[in-house]
């Protein structure tokens, strides 16, 4: 999803350039074509970068729903990553277990929570894994975002893609813009893509029948599914 959402914020940036350099909306994030030239990460820089200009930005955040992307996640980080490295000891070596793996994800959780993040720093599993309701300022600032839901299976994917475009279109954005994005993001993947996976059928079998795993998930993103309106039917079975 990040990968997909720097492509889009790099077009936008500098349409011309982007498209002159042949660049894709879904390249590898480690060879994106705008690294640290339209990336901020506090609202503050983006205030001080901008100025008064900023007032009159609109905030969009894409996100989507959160036992989808904690099952992209999980899938990528904690199988496919810790299989490919395994002296990382990544996802708290648990090797591929769910249930192992939010147990100890939910007492970090906790301990942040409880303790700031000046006193326990992020790990690279808190860090991917932590509630979307942790992230963009949402505390101060969600009243001011246009919130776009966004699904990554490309079957699903095209409504999100069509309320993007309409937010990017009430900003003047010009239609042949638009319809590259659109295009682009609907015939593509990220290297990252993990829906069509093994892993991915896997872990959501898993969730779909262990009611343990549901409790633990329903712990760590209850309120994602409050505040953001999301289906958490699957979580009350």
């Amino acid at each position: 999803m990040s990968t997909l959402m720097s492509g889009v914020a790099c077009v936008l940036y500098d349409t011309g350039k982007f498209m002159r350099n042949n660049r894709s909306i879904l390249e590898v994030w480690s060879h994106r074509f705008c690294a640290d030239k339209n990336e901020y990460r506090r609202l503050n820089e983006v205030k001080w970068r901008m100025g008064d200009a900023h007032n009159s930005f609109t905030k969009i955040v894409v996100i989507r729903d959160p036992i989808a992307r904690f099952i992209s996640f999980f899938s990528n980080k904690c199988i496919f990553e810790a299989q490919k490295y395994p002296d990382r000891k990544q996802c708290y070596n648990c090797q591929g277990n769910v249930t192992c793996y939010l147990e100890k994800q939910y007492l970090r959780f906790v301990q942040h929570s409880s303790d700031g993040f000046s006193k326990l720093r992020p790990s690279y599993e808190d860090k991917h894994a932590a509630p979307l309701s942790w992230n963009c300022e949402f505390g101060r600032h969600l009243s001011e975002y246009k919130i776009v839901k966004l699904a990554v299976d490309p079957k699903d994917r095209k409504n999100g893609l069509d309320n993007l475009i309409d937010v990017l279109k009430e900003s003047n954005v010009p239609n042949s813009t638009l319809q590259f994005i659109k295009k682009s993001a609907l015939e593509g993947e990220t290297m990252h893509a993990t829906y069509d996976s093994d892993a991915h059928d896997v872990v959501k079998r898993q969730i779909e029948t262990d009611p343990k795993i549901r409790e633990w998930l329903k712990r760590i993103y209850y309120l994602d599914f409050v505040i953001f309106d999301f289906d958490s039917s699957l979580l009350d079975s």
